[in-house]
């Protein structure tokens, strides 16, 4: 079904917005944790890797599952906004093929009309043109039994 905009809404951010919010600011945080992480570990072959690291690693591998868990989260959003859109479309397909096929059976219907229209006034014209021609018979017969 149709929804009109009511001008007093706010309008609302598309799904192409939030989807492009939810998949860049993964990818950019992604990219400062695995920076983070290689920073962990190179401390960690160098020699100079203590329990700060260690957390350090421990918080960032944190913070990747939380972006792991929110790409899951928006893979799945945008499989099921896919699918309702495909849906939609199935829909609107379905009623664009009844739409036609109506609008053919409409079509069949009303030449099938004009047709008897056409019929309806060739009977009339006949029957006013035999009504006359009984008119003007009777009219003959009269003066034909009055001059006799």
């Amino acid at each position: 079904m149709l929804k009109v905009n009511d001008p007093a809404e706010k309008p609302q951010p598309s799904h192409f917005c939030t989807i492009k919010r939810d998949v860049i600011t993964p990818i950019i945080g992604v990219t400062l944790l695995c920076a983070g992480i290689i920073d962990a570990f190179y401390a960690l072959a160098a020699d100079r890797f203590n329990v700060a690291h260690f957390l350090k690693i421990i918080a960032y591998l944190i913070l990747l599952t939380g972006l792991i868990l929110n790409y899951t989260y928006t893979h799945r959003e945008l499989k099921r906004v896919n699918d309702q859109l495909c849906q939609e479309i199935n829909d609107r397909d379905r009623i664009q093929t009844n739409l036609q096929a109506s609008a053919a059976q409409a079509q069949i219907k009303l030449e099938q009309l004009e047709q008897t229209l056409q019929e309806l006034q060739t009977n009339q014209v006949q029957l006013i043109q035999s009504e006359k021609m009984s008119s003007l018979g009777l009219e003959f017969v009269i003066k034909i039994t009055d001059q006799q």
